[in-house]
């Protein structure tokens, strides 16, 4: 039994599975703790534009880097990696641009209710999401269970604490949606901390 134990432990499954284990039920545990907070502070109209934003995003996010972070994984050569790397960075980048452009031209030539300018936020939020998810890959390819655990904490952390502060201004719309960005942002930042300029 005792030897049972040690091999478990010992087990490289387990050392990598255990971190982003922890890292994703810490991230949830604190989403659970704060979103009580949370609802007391936004009205349902402010959470009906987060919604409609992140449904938006969801679907922008399938394409956010054109698929090709996925192969990040397969190439022997790491040099191969990171070509596949910048290029679903650059991917992310263009099609970021391509939404703004889109959405300037709806809002000066088809509508212009005030209401849905939040939709702007998808820009940014297209290009750090796409940057996310490049960046998980690459964690995962150079087997940095710990950093993807870290990311996934801060990012969550983030979203909500700063959702809670930003919700003390008058456009609470725009705050959860802010909020959301900001936290995004800090998950990119924890993965790029260091590794730069380094990659690999």
């Amino acid at each position: 039994m005792i030897t049972l134990l040690k091999n478990i432990q010992n087990s490289e499954f387990v050392k990598n599975v255990f971190p982003l284990f922890l890292g994703s039920s810490a991230g949830q545990i604190i989403l659970v703790l704060l979103t009580p907070i949370i609802t007391r502070i936004y009205s349902p109209e402010s959470y009906g534009a987060l919604v409609l934003y992140l449904a938006v995003l969801s679907m922008l996010s399938i394409v956010a880097n054109a698929r090709y972070e996925l192969a990040i994984m397969l190439p022997k050569d790491i040099g191969d990696a990171k070509s596949l790397l910048f290029l679903s960075v650059s991917i992310s980048l263009m099609l970021s641009m391509i939404i703004g452009v889109i959405l300037f031209a709806m809002f000066s030539f088809f509508f212009s209710d005030a209401e849905l300018i939040f939709l702007y936020f998808l820009v940014p939020g297209m290009f750090l999401t796409g940057l996310f998810q490049v960046l998980t890959v690459w964690n995962n390819r150079l087997s940095k269970f710990r950093t993807i655990a870290n990311a996934n904490i801060v990012q969550t952390g983030t979203t909500a604490t700063a959702q809670i502060l930003l919700g003390t201004f008058k456009a609470q719309s725009f705050s959860l949606i802010l909020g959301s960005l900001m936290g995004l942002l800090a998950g990119v930042l924890t993965y790029t901390k260091g590794n730069i300029f380094r990659m690999g």
